[in-house]
């Protein structure tokens, strides 16, 4: 692994002209959530019923339970993407990087078709169901939509997201009565009779239309690619990406099931299928204690509730695709530019206009058949993508969530995905072989001399002898760094239990490795278990600060090691010169310096020795990638120097908001905690003990560890409950 560098930028960017590395932030949990529940109700449950009832008849119902069914291995290959690589225009972003640029640029404008049919097709929805309460032509209702949703998109994602909740909550709640009604009124009527009369035959058109209508209703599915492609703006990826994801599939899997049952059942089949507003035409059959006026209203309120977050979610997801294509030199280089409100303004226009192009040229069917032969292509190369980084063995390709039962999960993922598109038709499969051809021809004609990438595909190559693309590591450890926050809990842990060494005076390489493990192996004494010697330390310490010199690269080093015989990740802390201005300071690999001579070699202030189980490597891998992001922050080595004791040493790493240290002083109000053992401390439940400091030494807190008088103690935890735990034990901090 690299050792952390030390970088700084002095780099300013115009107001008029931001760096599209300033994306910020602002999606939670709930707006993932509503991207892709949003998205996935809209069109597919409001629309394609009665088109689909068309192809398969009764069958239908089993065409949507299936098509959710196998939906999930994509699910899980999405979310392991998309929280390993959380970058805008994500199934992009994952195809570039997993393949190469030419793939990359299939990829792009296929998942920016797929994005735009989509949307196209929800907005042409809404007016359909917008002509039940007013006398309007689709395509003006369609295109106006289009372009409100452009305004709110490039005002802001946040603003857009909230938005979206309200919307996809009304939906929710809205959906949920349906069912029910609808379910009374099926149980009154008898369950068999509703079988007896409306799903008999169940398969009147035959195996290969269920077949057909499965690969058809797929495109209900692009919400996730829609999260996919948002995933750098996304806050804690690697928790709120999977769980948005998942109960948004689980959700819209129910509904779908349930509610076109309710259609199926309620509905007469000749007018199913001609039916472009199936829902409200069964809400009308058996909500009968309601005026109809007001039954269709109500349906027609959840229509545009689906319709429109959907049509903003595919604004704010398609956008960001030709913002990515744009950063890896793909399109035009006026696609990288954000906007005054931070949002890709010419990406959101571009895409607005060519949705609108589409609801001019295209009917309903042709829309979603259309979207679903290229969403199916998508899938199964976002499938792949997870086997091939998976197997490029690419050290900062570090899952924060991985598929499970790999590499089967993806595997059935992508074979479902291709074996769907062939029973589409011949013209869906010769509109994909279009769309290849044409991204291909783009590539060769504007993007191939403009760029020199390749995949991780590569990568593969390279353990059967052939070449290695070694930049696409440092990008995903740049990545990795940049979302460092994903395990702070055990990270935090990991820094309160440091050993800290406070070096007044340099030392050479060797003299330092051979402290830092004798330290460590006084610590390992501790444990019977552990089996790994003072020697062994050293030699792999010297091994891995051997591999091209000492691993200095600016003012830090940063060893990390990964080694059978350990019980659990370890750091050390060593510092330099406290205090001291770089000039002044002899470097601590090499020869004093005097202070009228520049240095030759690099000056070290901080050198970190990071230790984990051989078992432990992905969670070692993030905690490194932590580390060195701490340190490459501006004025990180300003508060290390300046830091007047061990405590504040590691608290240069911690986030101030989510520890406190205690102290345990029998004279004051806080001796409470002496005597007690750790396991009976009454802390909030968001509050850990992560370490005990006591006579110069960090001690594990062990549940039995019972408390000294003058003992240290570090706890962890959100904001508000580590204030409530500092409020009660606090009373003198450390």
């Amino acid at each position: 692994m690299q050792s952390a560098d030390k970088a700084t930028s002095n780099e300013e960017t115009s107001s008029q002209e931001k760096s599209s590395e300033e994306l910020e932030k602002p999606l939670g949990l709930a707006d993932v959530y509503a991207i892709s529940t949003g998205a996935m109700f809209a069109s597919g449950f409001f629309l394609l019923p009665g088109v689909a009832a068309a192809k398969s008849g009764p069958a239908v119902i089993l065409a949507y339970g299936i098509a959710s069914l196998i939906m999930t291995p994509t699910a899980l290959a999405i979310a392991e993407l998309s929280t390993t690589m959380p970058r805008a225009g994500g199934p992009y972003f994952f195809i570039d990087r997993g393949f190469g640029p030419a793939a990359g640029t299939v990829g792009g404008i296929g998942v920016w078709s797929v994005l735009v049919l989509k949307s196209a097709f929800a907005l042409v929805g809404m007016g359909a169901y917008l002509g039940l309460v007013l006398n309007i032509p689709i395509e003006p209702v369609a295109i106006t939509m289009t372009a409100l949703f452009a305004v709110l998109n490039i005002w802001g994602a946040k603003q857009g997201a909230r938005l979206q909740q309200v919307l996809v909550l009304a939906l929710v709640v809205l959906m949920v009565l349906y069912l029910i009604a609808g379910f009374w009124s099926i149980s009154r009527m008898g369950f068999s009779d509703v079988r007896e009369r409306q799903l008999t035959p169940f398969m009147p058109f035959g195996t290969a239309s269920v077949l057909s209508t499965i690969g058809m209703v797929f495109v209900s599915f692009a919400g996730l690619s829609k999260v996919a492609s948002v995933a750098e703006e996304v806050d804690r990826p690697r928790r709120n990406i999977p769980i948005g994801i998942g109960a948004g599939l689980l959700s819209v899997a129910v509904i779908y099931v349930a509610g076109v049952y309710v259609m199926v059942a309620t509905v007469p089949a000749s007018e199913l299928r001609e039916d472009l507003t199936p829902v409200a035409t069964a809400a009308g059959s058996f909500v009968t204690w309601i005026p109809t006026s007001v039954v269709t209203i109500l349906i027609v309120i959840a229509a545009i509730s689906a319709f429109a977050s959907t049509g903003n979610a595919g604004l704010l997801a398609a956008s960001r695709i030709p913002l990515a294509m744009a950063r890896d030199g793909l399109t035009w280089s006026g696609f990288d530019h954000l906007g005054r409100y931070g949002t890709p303004t010419r990406g959101i226009l571009a895409t607005a206009i060519a949705m609108i192009a589409i609801i001019l040229l295209f009917d309903v069917e042709s829309l979603a058949r259309l979207a679903s032969s290229f969403l199916l292509f998508t899938f199964a190369l976002l499938n792949l993508t997870v086997i091939v980084m998976r197997e490029s063995r690419i050290e900062s390709y570090v899952p924060n969530f991985s598929v499970p039962l790999y590499p089967w999960t993806p595997l059935a993922g992508m074979l479902i995905s291709l074996g769907l598109i062939g029973v589409l038709g011949w013209f869906y499969g010769l509109f994909l072989v279009a769309m290849i051809v044409v991204s291909l021809i783009w590539y060769f004609a504007f993007a191939a001399r403009r760029v020199d990438r390749r995949g991780a595909i590569y990568n593969s190559f390279a353990r059967l002898a052939k070449r290695k693309y070694e930049p696409l590591e440092e990008e995903l450890w740049n990545i990795m760094q940049e979302h460092a926050g994903a395990d702070e809990a055990l990270f935090d842990e990991v820094v309160a239990q440091a050993i800290v060494l406070d070096l007044g005076s340099p030392v050479e390489f060797d003299q330092l490795v051979d402290r830092v493990s004798s330290r460590f192996a006084e610590q390992f004494a501790e444990s019977d278990r552990l089996t790994v010697s003072e020697q062994e330390l050293a030699a792999a310490f010297r091994d891995r600060g051997g591999e091209g010199g000492p691993p200095v690269t600016g003012e830090a080093v940063l060893i990390d090691l990964c080694q059978a015989g350990i019980d659990r990740t370890r750091l050390m802390m060593v510092r330099v010169g406290r205090g001291k201005h770089r000039d002044d300071v002899e470097d601590s690999v090499g020869e004093p310096k005097h202070s009228s001579q520049r240095p030759t070699t690099p000056v070290v202030y901080a050198a970190l020795f990071l230790v984990s189980p051989d078992d432990h490597e992905n969670h070692h891998r993030r905690i490194l990638a932590a580390l060195s992001a701490r340190i490459d922050e501006p004025g990180f080595l300003s508060v290390w120097q300046s830091a007047e004791s061990e405590h504040q040493l590691r608290e240069s790493f911690l986030r101030s908001d989510h520890f406190a240290m205690l102290r345990v002083d029998d004279d004051s109000d806080n001796g409470a905690l002496s005597g007690h053992r750790i396991d009976a401390l009454e802390m909030p439940d968001d509050v850990r003990v992560v370490a005990v400091h006591r006579e110069g030494d960090s001690l594990y807190p062990d549940p039995d560890l019972v408390l000294r008088e003058h003992d240290r103690v570090t706890i962890v935890g959100e904001p508000d409950a580590v204030r409530i735990a500092f409020a009660a034990f606090g009373r003198n901090q450390a």
